[in-house]
């Protein structure tokens, strides 16, 4: 009799309780998702995605914990749809489960959806490279993005319209080339769908101020460092407009070393202990609230030019004391020629000529 009557029991809440009580289904949370997005603009239309565990459940939409809207599904997710966004369809949204075959208990609620319903979409970001700050004839890049695809962009500078572009995905990319003074000036970017039903935009981005300038090379030139044996310095300097500034040295094409000069400062001082690499330098400015870069001085490769100039001032030494000698000798050479045409003269006139080198002699080939 017991043993029927413990079958019998399990027999009931297998059937009341259903497979997913034995299994915990039921503890498992859905998944709840919507698009286009939680952020709506009125009159869009959202769609809340609810995913379970497995098939033939009846899902729920919650609404600040109330009841919104409910469907049997053969397949273990379901669609919920609001169409034409209101005021009143802002609030916290959560989906729940549970079993067709044992409705008596659900699910635990899934994760919590906060949608507003705005008059405009938000902002798009706004950004652009290299930098906010480029040197005449550079190209530019303006990217303007949101958080939904498919969305039209449209580029302003000032009042005027320059660009518009389509994307498929969630940015747009606006290319300036050549960039020159018309170029400078505040941009600022928005987006909208691409239809008129409704034909939403959003709000306009922040303003991107982008300058254009022509920094002039920095002078680049070294010093032996007279502190240190066997060093040397390099000396890098910018324009007298650009005291301050931010300088960097580079050697082979890699930055080496960075130091900021003085605020009165237009020179900065680099040691170095190697003097057979090629050096560059540059500085950095701030324009407009954005840093701007020099283009790299010319190359100086530290010992070469005072090698040349050394070799250049014994070459020098040495033309000299040719031409002293030559002088000197044509002088002997010609008191002796005189001296032969009178057949007389001191003989101590000719004394000084004796050391004279017989190959700076000139002779008379008459």
């Amino acid at each position: 009799m017991l043993p029927a009557l413990a079958t019998f029991l399990c027999f009931a809440y297998f059937i009341l309780a259903g497979p997913n009580a034995a299994s915990g289904q039921l503890s498992l949370k859905p998944e709840l998702s919507v698009t286009p997005d939680q952020n709506a603009v009125r009159g869009e239309n959202l769609t809340f995605l609810c995913k379970g565990p497995y098939g033939n459940l009846t899902f729920a939409l919650m609404k600040a914990g109330n009841l919104s809207q409910e469907k049997n599904a053969s397949a273990e997710k379901t669609q919920f749809n609001i169409p034409g966004a209101e005021d009143r369809d802002e609030g916290e949204y959560t989906c729940q489960f549970k079993s067709q075959s044992t409705p008596l208990e659900w699910s635990e609620p899934s994760n919590t959806l906060d949608v507003t319903v705005r008059e405009h979409y938000f902002e798009p970001s706004i950004r652009v490279l290299p930098n906010r700050v480029i040197k005449k004839g550079s190209k530019l890049a303006i990217h303007c993005s949101c958080r939904r695809p498919n969305m039209q962009f449209l580029l302003y500078k000032g009042n005027e319209r320059l660009q518009q572009k389509d994307p498929e995905g969630q940015e747009a990319t606006f290319d300036i080339s050549g960039a020159s003074e018309k170029d400078v000036g505040q941009y600022i970017c928005y987006y909208c769908t691409r239809t008129d039903q409704p034909k939403v935009c959003s709000e306009i981005s922040d303003p991107l101020i982008v300058n254009v300038t022509d920094l002039a090379k920095p002078t680049i030139s070294w010093e032996i460092d007279a502190d240190v044996e066997g060093g040397y310095a390099i000396l890098c300097s910018a324009p007298e407009q650009h005291r301050g500034s931010w300088f960097s040295l580079y050697s082979e094409g890699h930055l080496i070393e960075e130091d900021k000069a003085g605020a009165l400062a237009i020179q900065v001082r680099f040691p170095i202990n190697q003097s057979t690499l090629e050096y560059q330098c540059m500085y950095r400015v701030e324009v407009s609230g954005a840093l701007a870069d020099s283009p790299l001085s010319n190359s100086v490769i530290v010992g070469n030019d005072f090698t040349l100039v050394s070799n250049i001032r014994f070459l020098l030494s040495g033309l000299v004391l040719i031409l002293a000698l030559l002088f000197i000798a044509e002088d002997c050479y010609s008191r002796k020629k005189e001296g032969q045409m009178a057949s007389t003269g001191p003989a101590e006139d000719m004394t000084q000529c004796k050391d004279i080198p017989q190959t700076l002699v000139i002779h008379d080939s008459v």
